[in-house]
């Protein structure tokens, strides 16, 4: 059945959750609030300035 769908063509990876998680969930994550903050939408903006704020970025 995994031939007929590319399965054994694109098998997919073997990694922990965690790191799946950081691989997708992250990069994701970074360009919905850089879009949303570019453009314009307030709450966006307000989420990354707190973010900044944590990592001492921004002040």
């Amino acid at each position: 059945m995994t031939a007929e769908w590319g399965g054994d063509f694109l098998m997919p990876p073997r990694l922990h959750p965690v790191l799946g998680f950081a691989a997708v969930a992250l990069p994701f994550g970074a360009v919905y609030f850089g879009m949303s903050a570019a453009l314009g939408i307030p709450e966006a903006g307000t989420v990354l300035r707190k973010v900044g704020r944590k990592l001492r970025l921004v002040r």
